[in-house]
Formats: C-alpha cells, structure tokens, sequence
C-alpha cells in the first residue's frame, strides 16, 4: 500500500478521506471569482434591460439631438477636440505597451514583460477582435446619426438582433468605450494591490469617471446607443479578468 498510495504511510487515512474545506472556501469567495461574477451579473443586466427595453436607447440619444440640426455635440469644439484626444492618447497608450512587451524579451526588461504582456492581451483581444473584428463587422446595427429617427436613411435596431443597416464599422458595439475601459479596468488590476483604501478609492473613481467621458462622449456625438458603450464595458471587463488569469498576473514572477 506505502508504494501505491505513499501519502497513507506519511498522513493516515483520514488525511484521503477528510477534504480541505478551508480551501475550497478561500477558492469560493475570492476576490477573482467576485469579480467575475460581478461583470457576468453586470453584463446579463445590460442585455435583459435593453432587449426589455429598447426605447432606452432611443430616450437617451435623444436628449443629445436637436431637430433640423442634429446631434448638438458634433458642433462642439470642446466635445469633438476631447474625443479626437481621448483616442489617439488610448492608441499611444496601446503601441506603447506593444514595444514594452516586445522589449521584454531583453533580459534588461524583462522583469515587467508579463505585466505589458496581459496589456496587450487585453486590447488585442477585447477592443480589437471580439469588439471590432467580430461584432462591429457582423451585427450591422446602424450609428444613431445614420437611423431615420434621427435624420438618417437606416432603420434602428435593439440590441441582440443581427440587421442589415451597416456594412462595416458599425455601431455595435463601441470600440472606444471598449479601449477606454479596458485601458482602466487593467491598470487598475495592476496597481490595486499597491494602493491604500483612499488610493483604490481615488482611483477607481478616477478610471470609473473616464469610462463614463468616453462614453459620454460617443453617445453625444451620435456615434453610439447607451447600450453599445455598456456592451462594450461589460466586454472590456470580462476580457481584462480572463487575460489576467492567462497571463498569471495573480501569481508572482518566476525566478
């Protein structure tokens, strides 16, 4: 018996028959799997709320529209300047980590190889294929500025239904919004261990208040509904939890 089942000899039989319950239950309630229950629950919420409901998108752009005119957005310097800046800092931001992680393959940086690696991760996955390669090139919902309650020439379509209303670029779901979060829900998993609870605080705030911007923002200018830019935070934020359990972010580096 020793040869075949060693840990009997070493442990006893109560040692195989007895499970580690105090290990299953810090498996049970950590703060990983809260988490992912919390972007499942949270993305379950935004697609029954709008498919119930689907007059919200519609209230919500049209507190941003002006009849004859348009989205009043559009005509604001300050609007369309922050929106233009917000992308370009979010695509700087993206080549930036891919050179880190590139240089990470030097042994001079790679002590902080894997912590660009699971940025990259995140962006290609998230805002680049599930956002814009599959459902923006696929779902063919039409941009709020192009539907006919809007002045457009497309039909509006709720969400959770495929349309033929937009070949590409669509408006499902928001590819800023998606990089935005993503960009914030990443960092902030990178730096929380690291922060007191003023500074998790300050900067879960921080991150939360320019989600909201670009969203804000999108949704101003008659680029998107309130959901694609919800859709596209609940992607972000189950994307950034699976790319930090691939990456091993959660344990500590080798060596």
């Amino acid at each position: 018996m020793g040869r075949l089942f060693p840990a009997l000899d070493r442990r006893g039989p109560s040692a195989v028959t007895t499970p580690d319950f105090h290990l299953v239950n810090r498996s049970v309630s950590s703060p990983s799997t809260h988490l992912w229950i919390a972007a499942l629950t949270g993305a379950l919420i935004i697609v029954c709320l709008f498919a119930a409901y689907p007059g919200i998108d519609i209230f919500v752009s049209q507190l941003f529209f002006v009849p004859h005119e348009g989205f009043y957005l559009r005509q604001n310097f300050v609007a369309t300047n922050l929106n233009a800046l917000l992308k370009h800092l979010l695509e700087v931001f993206a080549a930036v980590s891919l050179v880190m992680c590139l240089l990470g393959l030097l042994p001079r940086f790679r002590k902080k190889a894997r912590v660009w690696l699971f940025f990259v991760l995140a962006i290609v996955l998230g805002p680049g294929v599930i956002v814009n390669l599959v459902l923006k090139s696929n779902v063919g919902r039409a941009r709020p500025r192009t539907t006919d309650i809007f002045g457009g020439d497309h039909l509006f379509t709720p969400i959770l239904q495929v349309a033929d209303q937009c070949a590409q670029n669509c408006s499902f779901s928001s590819g800023e919004v998606a990089m935005t979060s993503t960009v914030v829900f990443a960092s902030l998993a990178v730096i929380w261990s690291r922060l007191s609870a003023r500074g998790r605080l300050a900067a879960a705030l921080a991150g939360g208040a320019l989600i909201v911007l670009s969203a804000g923002l999108r949704v101003g200018l008659g680029a998107h509904f309130l959901s694609d830019t919800l859709a596209s935070t609940a992607i972000s934020a189950l994307v950034v939890l699976l790319t930090w359990r691939v990456t091993a972010m959660d344990r500590p580096p080798a060596g």
